[in-house]
């Protein structure tokens, strides 16, 4: 009986260490619908309601990452469709100037609004003219005030 007790433990153990650490999948039926922000220009002047649900999003991504996260700015969610393509059929990334900055302005706010800062960690071109760019940015949570600070 007790070798049952503690085989049942172990399982149920193993399987909660895989749900931790199993990746989120934000196009999954059974939470929020992410589908109207899974676009590459999803930061670029979201409505209201695209405001908040992005920013539950980011919330979620930050807590899940214990106080951070990386987002990919001009990106499509993984598993999207809305993404669109080009004439040869490739899957369309990266955003133009002017969506860029609008998107990383809309992202900088949003980590504003969570008490976290952004900070850019790659920057690239998406296509051979150098029009279309992504990037991926480090969203940490501000301090407390209260953790070691090195000198």
């Amino acid at each position: 009986m007790e070798s049952e007790k503690a085989t049942a433990s172990a399982a149920t153990s193993a399987s909660a260490e895989v749900e931790m650490t199993a990746p989120v999948d934000f196009l999954a039926s059974n939470g929020p619908d992410y589908s109207s922000i899974s676009s590459a220009a999803a930061l670029v002047s979201p409505s209201s309601e695209e405001f908040d649900l992005i920013t539950a999003r980011i919330r979620t991504l930050v807590e899940e990452g214990r106080g951070e996260a990386i987002y990919e700015v001009g990106v499509p969610l993984a598993g999207s469709d809305v993404a669109g393509e080009n004439a040869d059929g490739m899957p369309v990334e990266g955003l133009a100037e002017e969506e860029y900055e609008a998107s990383v302005a809309t992202l900088e706010s949003i980590a504003a609004t969570l008490n976290a800062r952004c900070v850019m960690l790659r920057d690239k071109f998406a296509d051979e003219a150098k029009t279309r760019r992504t990037a991926q940015f480090l969203v940490r949570r501000s301090g407390t005030g209260r953790e070691l600070v090195s000198h």
